[in-house]
């Protein structure tokens, strides 16, 4: 079972101590870690953090760079606008080589583009098909900029919401995705599978006001839902 941060917003802590934490982790769970990130978009918390808003994702980039060079072996020396030292010793260094994967969330071009620098996997939040498809091409175009062969795999987040457990209904209007019958919710995960290419999501039960819902959806979805998606 590895050991994800899903997503870690970068801005609001000391990338250093973050950077430390993260390889310390690495080491305590035998290099199971997955350095999921992203750059925020609550601009009440920023102002609550004292981190200027508009610096989001200026901090992020930077922030990714200055995790590198502490991972790396020996010590750290980084000259960046928000952070500068010479000849560090941060330890520990993370298990895993060069350093735990990192996952880059956000939809906006910054963060694809900031995927295609640092990502091994990119990771949105729940997205309408044909947007999903349009980031993807511009993912692809992004690494091409910069001469990357190997594109980020995408690794959606899906809410699955059952309304035979939920009780949740469609007042008019289209049913969302993902909400619905173990059928219907199968189907609209093949589709995602066939025409994005996605081969593994994050799922969030969606729409559950108990435990026993929650793990009642668990339970329906291992059984009548995941089996025939991965079929």
């Amino acid at each position: 079972i590895k050991l994800g941060l899903s997503v870690l917003i970068m801005p609001y802590r000391n990338p250093i101590a973050t950077a430390k934490m993260i390889a310390t982790l690495d080491q305590l769970s035998g290099g199971r870690v997955i350095a999921g990130v992203g750059a925020g978009w609550n601009e009440a918390e920023f102002d609550a953090l004292g981190v200027p808003f508009d610096e989001r994702g200026a901090r992020t980039t930077e922030y990714l760079r200055l995790w590198q060079a502490c991972w790396a072996p020996g010590e750290t020396t980084f000259h960046g606008d928000f952070f500068s030292f010479d000849k560090m010793h941060i330890n520990p260094k993370p298990l895993q080589s060069p350093h735990p994967p990192i996952w880059i969330g956000g939809s906006g071009r910054p963060s694809l583009r900031r995927a295609a620098a640092f990502a091994q996997v990119w990771q949105p939040t729940s997205t309408p098909l044909p947007d999903l498809i349009k980031n993807q091409a511009y993912l692809r175009r992004a690494c091409d900029r910069i001469g990357r062969d190997d594109v980020p795999t995408t690794r959606m987040s899906f809410r699955v919401n059952f309304s035979g457990i939920t009780g949740s209904t469609v007042a008019g209007g289209e049913r969302p995705t993902g909400q619905g019958t173990p059928a219907q919710v199968v189907n609209d995960m093949r589709r995602y599978r066939q025409e994005a290419g996605i081969e593994a999501f994050q799922i969030n039960f969606n729409g559950c006001h108990s435990l026993t819902q929650l793990l009642d959806s668990m339970d329906l979805f291992v059984q009548e839902v995941r089996p025939k998606v991965d079929s």
